[in-house]
């Protein structure tokens, strides 16, 4: 969209946003709406919200968190889907998959090796 750029939309892009895509209002979250991906993350999302030992959690989409890795000898990069902080102050990295591949498998990996260091962090692809 045109109007939208990292996090900002003007008005009338936002207004064709929310009027186009699926949308799920949040309480748990800085960010009063989702766009909802998938059926899978809509449910996820429906979980995180009520769930009682969730502090706060936000879908990943322009919000510049990412993680490195190598797939095939190229650099990729990886957006996971959501960051999910528990009242035990925890984060955790959720990225919603069917099926886990080898290329999900080396994203993993990626992500849990500066992770291990890090012990407010918990890791689920």
């Amino acid at each position: 969209m045109a109007g939208c750029r990292l996090g900002y939309c003007d008005a009338p892009s936002l207004e064709k946003l929310m009027a186009t895509a699926i949308t799920e209002p949040t309480r748990r979250c800085q960010i009063s709406h989702i766009v909802v991906d998938s059926g899978w993350e809509k449910y996820a999302a429906n979980v995180v919200e009520a769930h009682t030992k969730v502090a706060a959690w936000v879908k990943n989409d322009h919000l510049g968190f990412s993680i490195l890795y190598l797939w095939n000898g190229s650099k990729r990069k990886f957006i996971p889907d959501f960051l999910i902080r528990y009242t035990s102050g925890k984060t955790l990295v959720l990225e919603i998959k069917g099926e886990d591949s080898p290329q999900d498998q080396a994203k993993r990996a990626a992500l849990i090796a500066p992770m291990r260091s890090a012990q407010s962090w918990e890791i689920s692809l």
